[in-house]
């Protein structure tokens, strides 16, 4: 290589992650997979869902279910149960708050409490 190229790669490598990839401590699992789930596994990949960060998820619940440990995972695992089974109905209006910001739900709650004893 020359430095030019190699200097190139470099610049690329860093964009990429490379070293990060080959230089975290892990090991490649290799899965067989029947028709029915490897076309799953298609769809999914398709739609932008990351098999490995998948199958880290999946990992990990199982054994935080045999340690019967409760984490952040498992919490959010739970609300999104929940979630799931309780959508949202469909004429539900937006939110004029942002839910993530603590403080504007504080107020969105606080001024709803005073609508309502009026």
């Amino acid at each position: 290589m020359s430095n030019r190229t190699s200097a190139g790669f470099s610049s690329l490598a860093r964009c990429v992650k490379t070293r990060y990839i080959y230089s975290m401590p892990s090991r490649l699992v290799n899965v067989r997979l029947d028709e029915e789930r490897l076309r799953k596994a298609q769809t999914l990949r398709a739609s932008g869902v990351v098999l490995s960060d998948l199958v880290r998820d999946a990992i990990d619940e199982r054994f935080d279910e045999l340690s019967g440990s409760r984490t952040a995972q498992d919490v959010t695992a739970a609300i999104g149960r929940v979630f799931e089974q309780f959508p949202d109905p469909p004429d539900l209006p937006p939110r004029d708050n942002d839910v993530h910001d603590r403080r504007a739900v504080r107020r969105a709650i606080v001024r709803k409490l005073r609508q309502r004893r009026r």
